[in-house]
């Protein structure tokens, strides 16, 4: 375990929102992370879960977790032919090993029903995020040379929000209103005209409480699961009016985080008027037959 705690921090310690984690941090995470998805308990179980290494003169030089999973949900599909990889590490000299470790796990979970390989979506130690992180490059490079294929990309992007939001006079009458979601830890804020007619809706998450209970400071982290308008209303300051008013509706918020899709122009533009700031460039992997 000291091995392991030290390749995740070696991680995730320059990724937003910047943690280290004890040995028996990484042991609750290996433990209880499957469970979610990010801050939403998610309506399937692991099946068959391993975790496979790769040691060298006696040190932990790459390490990967993958399992099965049953699903309960139609919402959330997934396959019991799916091998599912929640998280991969090695050090950028040791990146040959993933070879290693993919085709071991492809022989494996081949006898065990599975037809195809996935990479993790939402990583188990990625905070608020999903995907790969350029910085982890010798990642990046270790999953092409197995096979897999780069289907998309996204942007990681942090906000402290001591320095506030760019304001616009709305002229509309509309009310807001504000509802908990107790089971998925999310904040749902929606944006009315007098009429009844939704004309936006802004939806933030708390971080996984299999983290927070450890981080005290990531209490006061939210991460945007998305913030919609409608078509018709758009540029009229209502996105960043439900963004702020869910942040005064908490009062205990200091950091924003989010994922944005790469092509989504728009959205970068108004994340990028907000002072959000750029901190990494995310890769999403195509699933690969074994």
């Amino acid at each position: 375990m000291p091995e392991l705690t030290k390749m995740v921090n070696f991680h995730i310690r320059n990724i937003p929102p910047f943690i280290e984690l004890t040995e028996s941090q990484v042991e609750d995470v290996l433990e209880n992370a499957g469970e979610w998805w990010c801050n939403i308990k998610r309506p399937y179980k692991q099946l068959n879960k391993n975790i496979s290494c790769v040691i060298e003169d006696g040190k932990l030089i790459a390490a990967i977790e993958w399992a099965q999973y049953e699903s309960f949900d139609i919402d959330y599909p997934i396959s019991r032919e799916d091998c599912c990889i929640n998280w991969v590490f090695t050090y950028p000299e040791n990146k040959r090993c993933l070879q290693l470790l993919i085709d071991h796990i492809g022989i494996v979970s081949k006898k065990i029903g599975c037809k195809q390989l996935r990479v993790p979506a939402r990583f188990h130690f990625g905070v608020g995020w999903m995907g790969i992180p350029e910085s982890w490059d010798h990642i990046i490079d270790g999953l092409t040379d197995c096979g897999f294929s780069i289907r998309d990309y996204a942007m990681l992007m942090t906000k402290s929000t001591s320095s506030g939001f760019v304001h616009k006079n709305i002229n509309l009458d509309y009310k807001i209103h504000h509802k908990k979601n107790e089971q998925t830890l999310e904040l749902i804020t929606e944006c009315r005209l007098k009429n009844g007619e939704l004309i936006g809706e802004c939806w933030l998450g708390e971080m996984p409480p299999y983290i927070t209970k450890h981080i005290n400071r990531l209490q006061n982290w939210r991460y945007v699961e998305w913030i919609e308008v409608n078509e018709n209303y758009r540029r009229a300051g209502i996105g960043t009016m439900l963004l702020h008013s869910q942040i005064d509706y908490l009062k205990d918020v200091e950091n924003i985080i989010l994922m944005v899709d790469a092509d989504e122009d728009v959205a970068l533009q108004f994340y990028n008027k907000n002072d959000f700031k750029l901190e990494e460039k995310l890769y999403l992997f195509s699933d690969k037959e074994i």
